[in-house]
């Protein structure tokens, strides 16, 4: 216990403004030493609740037209709920404080819904459910929603992968490749094009080789003459 008792005095000398230490006399014990510290560097009063009121008024004093605007709503929320028991600590409640929270979030338009439905409600004064940390909970409520309805946009965003596109047997100067061709859907107008000219290729059959063809064969009517010419003989 004495070992302990003199790092701490030690701790605290080595810590402290040397105005102060003339007050840390060793017949005192370290306890006491905490207790004339704090009342010594503590803010008077009446400059703590004028900080608070400062911070507040810089809190709720704009309008946010979305979430990004605030960086999402934990931050804010944190120094609000802050600020809020603060001030109830002092005895300096805000009194406008559902108003001011209205204010601040009702041109969300994630949260127009619920504090239009709060301001019904402060018309009619019956703000008896409200609290700071109901408030607080709706709207990180709705932000979850907001958060989990972007990231199932996300991940429903058709995808274009290679397993989509497939192949095809094609030939091309007498051999037999693979033509790969576009997903389903896409455009196939460069396939077709390479279609058409492998076409053009193959050879075709038009009326006048038909007709060379028919001429280069013997005809019935070439043939009568000298089938008649073995009859006259005979």
């Amino acid at each position: 216990f004495h070992e302990v008792n003199a790092k701490l005095r030690e701790r605290i000398q080595s810590t402290v403004a040397p105005q102060k230490k003339a007050s840390l006399r060793n017949i005192y014990s370290v306890r006491q030493w905490l207790s004339d510290l704090r009342n010594t560097t503590a803010l008077p009063a009446e400059t703590i609740k004028q900080n608070i009121q400062t911070g507040y008024q810089k809190l709720s004093g704009v309008a946010l037209l979305d979430w990004l605007s605030a960086g999402g709503p934990i931050n804010w929320l944190a120094k609000w709920e802050k600020l809020i028991n603060q001030a109830t600590r002092y005895d300096e409640p805000f009194r406008s404080w559902l108003r001011d929270v209205c204010l601040v979030w009702k041109r969300v338009s994630d949260l127009a819904v619920f504090f239009s439905n709060v301001k019904d409600r402060m018309e009619e004064n019956d703000t008896a459910r409200y609290t700071p940390a109901l408030i607080s909970s709706k709207i990180q409520y709705y932000w979850e929603l907001k958060k989990q309805g972007s990231a199932l946009r996300v991940t429903n965003k058709p995808k274009a992968t290679r397993s989509a596109f497939t192949a095809e047997k094609v030939t091309l100067n007498g051999e037999e490749v693979d033509a790969p061709t576009t997903p389903e859907g896409a455009d196939s107008e460069a396939p077709k094009k390479k279609r058409g000219k492998r076409q053009s290729d193959e050879p075709r059959s038009s009326s006048t080789g038909k007709r060379q063809k028919r001429n280069s064969n013997p005809s019935s009517e070439s043939q009568l003459p000298s089938c008649l010419g073995d009859l006259g003989q005979a």
